[in-house]
């Protein structure tokens, strides 16, 4: 499940990457262009969308005279970036002192790149944290019946709850014992025909079905199914449930990025 996470935030991630939009406006023309940048000024005309390889650019040229401020769409990509596609540099020429800064997020030539970066180190150390670190449920359906089928998350305590270390996973296992007359000789099992474990397992080796994945397991005294799972929790759903919710978590994860660059 994890990967199916990183890999869906991923193409989430380069979808944004890649389309974004750009200022293109005049201080001259329009003061709320000018700095400190007025954004409910800014019209859709005042908006363009970039193509592969360019860049959104800010512009400020200082004289004697005065200054003057230009936003706009590098369509000469790295050309014109003499900062680097992220980043600002001045250079001085006749008496006017330019300064030009590039970036490649949405709409982010309306704000300085100082202030862009804390936020990208933010969600990226934040995302990192999201993605490794999860815990397991620790229960068993014979000594607490919310274990079982239909789970209930809410008769769960504290303390089957565990965190998984890393290279292990989350693991449910569901065995159905036999009709077998040898196991009728103990009493603890006489009235149990189905058990449902949910615990950690220190290895993905333990995962017969591989880290991500279920397989039938059966014995000569049951028949059983394994799954593993590597994201917060994730033994406590079915496998086509915790797709439905990463698809769900990754969207929303996704609509809230997109919403902060707007």
């Amino acid at each position: 499940m994890q990967s199916i996470f990183i890999l869906l935030l991923t193409l989430g991630c380069i979808s944004i990457a890649s389309t974004y939009r750009c200022y293109t406006c005049d201080g001259d023309t329009n003061t709320d262009c000018n700095d400190p940048f007025n954004p409910t000024g800014m019209t859709d005309y005042d908006k363009g969308e970039a193509q592969s390889g360019e860049a959104c650019m800010k512009t400020k040229l200082e004289s004697k005279g005065g200054s003057t401020l230009q936003r706009d769409i590098n369509s000469r990509g790295p050309y014109y970036c003499i900062g680097g596609q992220n980043g600002c540099k001045k250079y001085n020429r006749d008496g006017v002192t330019a300064t030009v800064c590039c970036c490649t997020s949405d709409l982010c030539n309306g704000v300085s790149i100082v202030q862009q970066k804390p936020l990208a180190v933010f969600l990226t150390i934040r995302c990192i944290s999201i993605v490794n670190t999860y815990e397991c449920y620790e229960c068993s359906s014979d000594k607490n019946s919310a274990c079982g089928y239909p789970f209930k998350a809410n008769g769960m305590t504290a303390n089957e709850k565990k965190e998984a270390p890393t290279g292990g996973a989350c693991m449910k296992t569901k065995t159905t014992l036999k009709n077998n007359a040898a196991l009728k000789d103990f009493t603890v099992l006489k009235d149990i025909t189905t058990v449902v474990h949910r615990n950690v397992t220190l290895s993905a080796s333990s995962c017969p079905g591989g880290q991500n994945g279920c397989k039938e397991v059966n014995t000569d005294d049951s028949t059983g199914t394994v799954c593993c799972c590597t994201s917060d929790l994730c033994n406590g759903v079915s496998m086509v449930q915790q797709k439905t919710l990463i698809v769900f978590v990754t969207m929303s994860t996704l609509f809230m990025f997109a919403y902060r660059w707007y």
